[in-house]
């Protein structure tokens, strides 16, 4: 009976270990950039069309500066192009874009440095 209890236990325990070490958290993305809009209301349009995208977990638009600001969730990569086709018809007045890995990649200070594009 001891036997059959400790195989059991084994088998149990064992069976947590795989399915935690198969659900491995995916990694969290972040983007940031300047968009060259001055109209609040667009930008305000903008944000909420940007929320519903399915991979994007936070954004936010400071009004003022133009600065964009997008954590991702349930991507593994994010290119630039695909980062620019978030903004639709603004996709062309994106400028200074930086992607990097959360918590890994240091997230450049604004005003933004050395940016010529």
């Amino acid at each position: 009976m001891k036997k059959i209890l400790l195989g059991m236990l084994i088998l149990f325990l064992s069976s947590i270990g795989f399915s935690q070490s198969s659900s491995v958290p995916a990694t969290t993305l972040f983007a940031q950039g300047m968009i060259e809009v001055q109209n609040q209301d667009e930008l305000k349009a903008l944000e909420s069309q940007i929320k519903l995208n399915p991979f994007v977990k936070m954004v936010r638009i400071d009004y003022a500066t133009q600065r964009v600001f997008i954590v991702t969730k349930d991507i593994e990569s994010l290119s630039e192009e695909d980062f620019t086709s978030w903004f639709g018809d603004h996709s062309s007045k994106l400028r200074c874009i930086q992607i990097g890995v959360q918590g890994v990649d240091e997230i450049h200070a604004f005003p933004f440095q050395n940016c010529d594009k």
